[in-house]
Order: C-alpha cells, then sequence, then structure tokens
C-alpha cells in the first residue's frame, strides 16, 4: 500500500508533463504558477490531514498533477 500510494504521485506527474506546455503557453508561466502554488498547498493541508487510507492515493493523485 505504501509503494502505492508513493507511486501515483509519479505516474499522475508524468501524464499532466505531456499537457504542461499547451497550458503555459495559452496561460502565461505567472498565472500558472499562482494556480500551481495555491493547489500545491491546499493538495499539502489535503495530504497532512488526510481522513482515511483510501482517501490518500487520490489526494497524492491530485498532487503529482500539480507538481509536474
Amino acid at each position: 500500500m505504501e509503494g502505492s500510494i508513493m507511486a501515483i504521485r509519479l505516474i499522475s506527474a508524468t501524464i499532466v508533463t505531456t499537457i504542461s506546455g499547451v497550458l503555459v503557453d495559452k496561460l502565461g508561466r505567472r498565472w500558472m504558477l499562482f494556480a500551481l502554488a495555491a493547489s500545491f498547498f491546499i493538495g499539502a493541508m489535503l495530504t497532512a490531514f488526510a481522513w482515511s487510507v483510501y482517501m490518500l492515493p487520490f489526494i497524492r493523485f491530485i498532487t503529482g498533477v500539480v507538481v509536474w
């Protein structure tokens, strides 16, 4: 279970890197950095206060999308 929780973040980051260039071109670097910083903060708080072990992989997937 621990390995899958850690791996899911890397898998989601790998998927998102394929489309991140298009988003940066459309929105600009500054707005993407602001959005990613806010999203990462929220994801980190949710990870710290995860209320079940089954919710943790979902939260790690979301933070993996943010980290790309």
